[in-house]
């Protein structure tokens, strides 16, 4: 085995919170580790391991060739002429896990195979960034996600979020939205809650300040599948997870308070 593995991973929040399981098990088989991804992700696992170097997928992939030379590769990528080019650099051993598996089995665990590695069940109840839950009386809801397929309507958290303001006095709500959320913010800003002076309003926010607001303000986490709630999950907070395009048994995020709905029918058993 090489001494130094590298893993190169682009995609959205959801996708590389889900890729830490790999990333720590690289670490541990592995003296050094090399992670190519978005310069946006950094600030989460900056302080991962110090056998841990990060690069910026975008700017730094050019000088992926000087350091390929007997290493092994870990690439999302499934392009042919790609896999050549890993080759020809000098690549020890390639690997290439499926960003978007067939099949039942939960995306972690595919990867896990695709590599020969081992998967543990209880892998699927590890705060892989640490469990920062600290409590709080905030009801976290991020009503959006990457696919507008994938959300459900926005009456509906908002009728969890008059549920929680209701329950306590000094409850708070806080409602975030991300880059590609504009649709749902606007839908938002009609409601009537959204003049609440108990409903907080985060947007865009870095993502090293969102794992901070997350671990510090979040009593439950509440939202579809989507990128802040592998986040929260993956610190460790109890997070609600409403499906509606994606299947669960692929999708679920992991961490130890998960608990994950296909219809907003079950809402009782959520708070």
């Amino acid at each position: 085995m090489s001494r130094r593995v590298i893993l190169i991973r682009s995609g959205g929040l959801g996708d590389f919170v889900l890729t830490l399981p790999l990333l720590s098990r690289a670490l541990a088989l592995y003296g050094e580790a090399i992670l190519f991804t978005r310069r946006a992700y950094h600030s989460l696992v900056s302080d991962y391991s110090n056998d841990l170097t990060l690069k910026d997928i975008d700017s730094d992939l050019s000088s992926l060739g000087q350091i390929l030379p007997g290493s092994d590769v870990i690439s999302f990528w499934q392009d042919e002429e790609w896999k050549r080019e890993l080759k020809t650099g000098g690549a020890r051993v390639t690997y290439f896990p499926q960003s978007r598996p067939a099949g039942k089995m939960h995306v972690c665990e595919a990867m896990f195979s695709t590599l020969r590695w081992d998967w543990s069940e209880e892998y699927e109840k590890k705060a892989w960034l640490g469990d920062h839950w600290q409590g709080g009386g905030n009801l976290w809801i991020h009503p959006g996600s990457g696919s507008i397929g994938k959300n459900a309507p926005i009456h509906q958290f908002v009728g969890m979020a008059r549920k929680w303001l209701d329950s306590k006095a000094e409850n708070g709500v806080i409602f975030s939205f991300g880059e590609a959320d504009n649709e749902v913010l606007d839908q938002f800003e009609h409601q009537e809650i959204f003049k609440d002076r108990r409903v907080q309003v985060l947007r865009s926010a870095d993502l090293g300040e969102l794992k901070k607001e997350l671990s510090g303000q979040a009593a439950v986490f509440l939202g579809n599948d989507s990128g802040p709630g592998h986040l929260a999950a993956s610190l460790g907070i109890p997070t609600r997870i409403f499906f509606r395009s994606t299947d669960p048994k692929i999708w679920s995020p992991l961490g130890p308070r998960v608990e994950t709905y296909e219809s907003f029918s079950e809402a009782s058993r959520i708070l």
